[in-house]
């Protein structure tokens, strides 16, 4: 192994929120800091996020609400519905936070985000520090920061914060740490390394990170392909993986949801595809995206048994389009087609694919005047629900009916992003 840029002065930081569901409950409810949190799934069905304190009590994500049910009440741990609309809005407060500190910067994930900082190495800790303390004083969420020479070597730096005990959460992987590290790091906590090419690396005898750097380039190209070299590259010290500041466009659109109890009527059905495609069609105009075709898909509810029995309509608009009440019609018109009475539906959903650039696709001549009208209809929708909370305005076909919302019994208010929800202090 070997590094060749012994002074260099741009680094890889990955900042990661540090159980991130479990710290944004606990920003309005001081009172639950360093007391067992968890999270729920969709429907309460399984937990997705807990704090260290609860995972110290022997929760561990994936597993069923009901078989914790009695861990939860003797240890009164704080249990949340999932409230994604207030994740996603410290997730973005965090983001802004970190581009004080860089204008180099891409969002990995919704509590990760990957910085590159140029600096001395003697002001490397000193600027993590600086940023955990003010993420954490600015937004509330606790946060952890990996240095290293490469993405890759950040990464495994930040799982190396995660776990320490004392403050504050930084670590920096420098020449000879990376060096010793490497043997005592095994290929499945590599990122960039699947379950698949691990399996064929320890048929090699391959186990360790330290091992597989030991590999020469040209068989691991041979074998393996230029995935892997690059991730062996990035583990030696050599940058090969470059920022994504821009992220890039999406391919398809998915808005689905279980529902809370099974549902038969086809008014209920028509709000929850109204309400998904709604969703749908908001993260289309987000990115500047057009599209022209729509699939709409119900799951029925075969008792005792995971998988039920999938109905589909797909649909192709005339030209591709953005406009809210377009598609929503569209989707009532599938939906109607595939809809089979007296069946019992657990689970409907909306998917948008076949999309292009708004800006490549000007309106016929014919409609300009219709299309300018739809195009002011479609930013007011967007301006009052970016404002003033997702759903405040909605289409009227969205309340036909309430029995498909999901199961959240336990959600927290929505601190942030509705006027109703924002929280009151007494005098």
């Amino acid at each position: 192994m070997s590094f060749t840029r012994s002074n260099i002065s741009s680094w890889f930081a990955l900042v990661d929120c540090n159980n991130f569901y479990a710290s944004c409950e606990r920003v309005f409810q001081p009172g639950l800091r360093n007391k067992p949190v968890i999270v729920l799934s969709n429907n309460d069905g399984c937990v997705v996020a807990a704090s260290r304190e609860a995972k110290e009590l022997g929760i561990s994500m994936g597993i069923p609400f009901f078989q914790v049910k009695n861990l939860i009440n003797k240890h009164h741990i704080a249990c949340f519905s999932s409230n994604y609309t207030l994740y996603a809005d410290f997730s973005r407060r965090v983001m802004d936070v970190l581009t004080h500190f860089t204008s180099r910067l891409e969002v990995y994930s919704i509590d990760e985000a990957f910085l590159e900082l140029t600096v001395s190495k003697k002001d490397l800790l000193p600027l993590g520090v600086k940023i955990t303390s003010t993420v954490q004083k600015w937004t509330g969420i606790p946060v952890s920061v990996g240095i290293g020479s490469t993405k890759t070597l950040a990464k495994i730096a930040a799982g190396k914060a995660k776990k320490k005990e004392n403050s504050p959460s930084v670590y920096w992987l420098d020449r000879s740490s990376s060096k010793e590290l490497m043997n005592d790091i095994p290929l499945s906590s590599i990122w960039g390394i699947g379950h698949r090419i691990s399996r064929r690396l320890h048929l090699m005898g391959i186990q360790t990170a330290g091992e597989l750097c030991k590999l020469p380039d040209s068989f691991i190209q041979a074998h393996f392909g230029i995935t892997l070299l690059k991730t062996v590259r990035e583990l030696q010290g050599h940058p090969s993986l470059s920022l994504e500041e821009a992220t890039p466009p999406r391919k398809s659109i998915v808005s689905s949801r279980s529902f809370g109890r099974t549902v038969s009527d086809f008014s209920s059905l028509q709000a929850a595809i109204a309400d998904y495609t709604q969703r749908a069609v908001g993260k289309l105009r987000a990115e500047k995206q057009l599209c022209s075709y729509l699939r709409v898909f119900l799951v029925t509810h075969i008792p005792g048994e995971r998988q039920g029995v999938h109905y589909s309509g797909e649909a192709y608009l005339a030209e591709p389009s953005d406009d809210f009440s377009l598609f929503i019609k569209t989707a009532m018109r599938t939906l109607e087609k595939i809809y089979r009475p007296q069946k019992k539906y657990r689970k409907a959903g909306i998917m948008l694919l076949d999309f292009k650039p708004a800006f490549l696709q000007p309106p016929p001549l014919s409609r300009q005047t219709q299309h300018k009208k739809r195009r002011r209809l479609n930013k007011v929708i967007d301006h009052i629900n970016n404002n003033q909370g997702r759903g405040t305005l909605e289409y009227a076909v969205c309340k036909r009916g309430e029995n498909w919302h999901m199961k959240r019994k336990k959600l927290s208010p929505a601190y942030t992003t509705s006027w109703k929800d924002f929280p009151r202090v007494k005098a």
